[in-house]
């Protein structure tokens, strides 16, 4: 998380250039509702003006929006209170006020007439009244401001900004306010009056259907106001070294779009009349829609500890990088190490034998979850209680006792399995979620595509099929995952709770791999042919072929490939329940142990197999020590490529002993 409060502090930083919006985005259930509330804390500490909403509960209407950006910026922070007269007088003049629309001197004349009774600081009073009443209940968050609390900051920001009359008088003067509706900071020379009489007609009925030019029009006046505010708010203090912060949850849902699309084109238009970004920094959470925006075509995002202000403006010279006013995050994984620092933070771990299992247990628990937050969290906080800690299997099993209150089809408390796979898939429908399990075989995302197209194994609408490739449940590879260059594969955690389901259908299992595995040797893709052979059971045909594929006039580069081709094959899932090193004799019971290099290959891929589906902590030092001496043998039917092999022997073997 420190990497992205330090980019984050550097967006906010006052300086005289463009603002994009950052995008937060990740995986499914990556945190980044967490990530937003923990940049909100830091701004709370800092004491900067924010707003943090969740958009998927706020209605899509823009005189709404700024409202209540308008109350929560204004409440306390280290620059006192912000005054908003320009977005006041507009909301002031918007329906419920009837004007005379069929004269236009009138119309102009209850305008005048109505600003001028706000002269009075009760009347004014009363309006914010109203307004705050509406905004308290949609925004439970400033639920513990009190409306009075929200009235007043708003008067303190008017008084303070020189908006209201002396004392003896007490007067309001909405002056500055009315008079930018003539040169909206464009050049303009209209008349206030008919400016306002006309926002008053366009929004009567904006919302209606047909009425969007209505709307648009609206939006992009008042957006102009309110970023006015914030310019003349921050007029004179060069001391504020930070812009205000608005932070979005759930942008691709109810009112993010809306907000975002009109943000990003008040201010091209600001940009166009030559006026600098205004003090606002947006940070926007997203799944999909608003990360698709924030790309240009094949772009991806880019990943946190990577990010930085210097970043995004070397991207703005190449279109592919990125797109002008768009900055897109890729929020992390946890690491190994951060994975072992959870374990770690729970003591002291035994198996069912009283052994400590503890540094064991982590690359059991990374290999499942592939690093996913919340499934790592979850996993570890379940790890006591279970019939063993050490078996990942019996820790799946359990009741979740440490996730969010939930229940089964059945009405029952769920598994901890139950439970997580409910989460990941959450607001999918069954046609997609059984679609999803068959492309969980899929080693990528290209072979999902290709058993979408050409299987017929797929079934439901194309809307269902097309919730499969949201970008949310495939990503980059994980670190020491065998996939091709640049492909996208689905989330690990989710493939591995899929699979797991899969293969409680051993009749779905063998259909779906074997049409992969008659794909993939057609097309002549002999890596993937034999991966998904092996996820088949057929150990004998992977053992003999990579046996085929060793020579004594093998280079190092050959022999390097070979290792590559070997590990990515027996990354393979496996439908049977995990089993450690007594299993490798009755998958290599085939083999004559005379018979060489078939014998010690097949005995190097079952082990590597077997480890690369482990669930139980305890076989991993017996599964790398097999694999490390399998290596040592083969190695000598390698030629010059052996000492590639012997390398590779000599890590297992220290993983073995660490």
């Amino acid at each position: 998380m420190h990497d992205l409060i330090r980019c984050v502090d550097e967006f906010l930083s006052r300086t005289k250039r463009e603002r994009p919006v950052l995008v937060l985005t990740g995986c499914r259930r990556c945190g980044k509702t967490t990530a937003l509330e923990r940049i909100r804390e830091q701004l709370e500490v800092i004491g900067l003006p924010y707003s943090m909403n969740n958009y998927a509960t706020l209605p899509t209407r823009t005189p709404v929006l700024l409202t209540t950006l308008m109350f929560e910026l204004n409440r306390d922070s280290v620059y006192g209170r912000l005054s908003f007269p320009r977005l006041l007088v507009g909301l002031i003049v918007m329906p419920p006020l009837d004007l005379d629309q069929r004269d236009p001197a009138r119309a102009r004349e209850q305008v005048r007439q109505d600003l001028e009774e706000y002269h009075d600081i009760g009347k004014l009073r009363s309006f914010l009244s109203r307004l705050g009443g509406d905004i308290l209940a949609l925004v439970p968050r400033l639920a513990g401001t009190g409306l009075n609390d929200l009235i007043g900051a708003q008067l303190g920001g008017l008084i303070m900004r020189g908006m209201l009359g002396t004392r003896l008088g007490r007067k309001v003067l909405l002056g500055p306010g009315i008079d930018w509706y003539g040169h909206q900071d464009r050049g303009l020379s209209l008349a206030p009056l008919d400016v306002l009489v006309e926002l008053n007609r366009r929004a009567t009925g904006m919302d209606d259907e047909g009425n969007e030019a209505n709307r648009q029009w609206v939006a992009r006046l008042l957006w102009g106001a309110f970023l006015a505010d914030l310019d003349a708010s921050f007029a004179g203090h060069d001391d504020w070294d930070r812009n205000c912060a608005v932070l979005i949850d759930n942008a691709d849902a109810g009112a993010g779009p809306t907000f975002v699309s009109e943000l990003n084109e008040a201010l091209a238009m600001r940009r166009e009349n030559g006026l600098a970004d205004p003090p606002l920094t947006v940070i926007a959470a997203s799944r999909e829609e608003l990360v698709r925006r924030a790309l240009p075509l094949g772009g991806k995002p880019v990943p946190v500890r990577d990010a930085s202000l210097a970043d995004y403006q070397r991207r703005l010279s190449d279109d592919k990088a990125a797109k002008r006013g768009w900055y897109a995050l890729l929020l992390p994984n946890l690491t190994e190490i951060e994975t072992r620092n959870l374990v770690a933070n729970r003591g002291r771990i035994t198996n069912v034998r009283g052994q400590a299992t503890d540094e064991l247990l982590a690359p059991v628990i990374f290999q499942f979850t592939g690093g996913h937050p919340e499934a790592t969290r979850v996993i570890v906080a379940e790890l006591t209680g279970s019939a063993d800690p050490a078996d990942l299997a019996t820790v799946l099993a359990k009741i979740a006792e440490s996730a969010p209150v939930a229940q089964t089809a059945n009405g029952g408390p769920p598994s901890v399995e139950e439970w997580l796979a409910s989460s990941l898939t959450a607001g999918l429908s069954e046609d997609a979620i059984d679609n999803l399990l068959k492309c969980a075989a899929a080693r990528d995302q290209a072979d999902a595509n290709r058993l979408d197209l050409e299987s017929g194994l797929l079934t439901g609408t194309r809307a269902a099929v097309s919730d499969l490739f949201a970008r949310e449940l495939w990503g980059e590879p994980t670190a020491g995952d065998p996939a091709e260059p640049r492909a996208a594969v689905m989330l690990p955690v989710l493939r591995r709770l899929l699979l797991r389901r899969l293969a409680a259908s051993p009749d779905d299992w063998q259909q779906v791999f074997t049409w992969l595995k008659i794909v993939s040797a057609r097309a002549g893709h002999p890596v993937a042919d034999l991966y998904y052979a092996l996820a088949l059971g057929e150990v004998t045909l992977v053992a003999q072929r990579l046996a085929a594929w060793l020579s004594p006039q093998m280079t190092e580069d050959a022999a390097i490939e070979w290792l590559a081709r070997w590990y990515a094959v027996t990354a393979a899932p496996r439908s049977g329940p995990a089993a450690g090193i007594r299993v490798i004799p009755q998958l290599v019971s085939w083999a004559d142990p005379a018979d060489e290099p078939p014998a010690s290959v097949a005995a190097l891929v079952a082990a590597r197999w077997l480890l690369a589906n482990s669930l139980r902590a305890g076989d991993l030092r017996a599964l790398r020590r097999e694999i490390a001496a399998s290596l040592d043998t083969v190695a000598r039917f390698a030629g010059e490529g052996r000492d590639a092999f012997r390398t590779q022997a000599g890590t297992y073997r220290r993983l073995a002993e660490s």
